[in-house]
C-alpha cells in the first residue's frame, strides 16, 4: 500500500517529509519515501497533478522529467500556478488531504 498526500506549499510539503522521515525513515526519488514502519508515502505539491497534466504535451514531458531526477520534492513554483515551471512530478496512487498528519 502507498500514500500520497497532496500538500498545498512547499512548507507544508517540508513539514510532512520531516515528520515522516524521522526516526528511521527513509527517503527515496521523485518524491517518495518510507516511514519507519515501513510503509510508502509521496509527499505533493498540489500544483503537481496540473503540472503533470498540462494540456500543452511538451510542458507535461518536462514535468514529468523533472519529477523523476528529484528525491523530495523541492520547488517554490509549486505553490502557485505559473507559466511553465521547472515542473514536477505524477501520482496515480490513492490521494489524502495533508490533515490526515496533523
Amino acid at each position: 500500500m502507498s500514500f500520497v498526500i497532496d500538500c498545498d506549499d512547499q512548507a507544508e510539503v517540508d513539514r510532512l517529509w520531516q515528520a515522516l522521515t524521522a526516526g528511521g525513515g527513509q527517503p527515496g526519488p521523485c518524491g517518495w519515501l518510507k516511514d519507519r514502519f515501513g510503509l510508502s508515502w509521496q509527499i505533493v505539491p498540489r500544483r503537481l497533478g496540473e503540472l503533470v497534466n498540462d494540456p500543452d504535451p511538451e510542458r507535461a514531458r518536462r514535468a514529468m522529467e523533472a519529477m523523476l531526477k528529484m528525491g523530495k520534492s523541492r520547488s517554490p513554483s509549486w505553490s502557485a500556478p505559473q507559466p511553465p515551471p521547472k515542473p514536477g512530478m505524477a501520482t496515480d496512487v490513492v490521494i489524502l488531504g495533508a490533515g490526515v498528519l496533523g
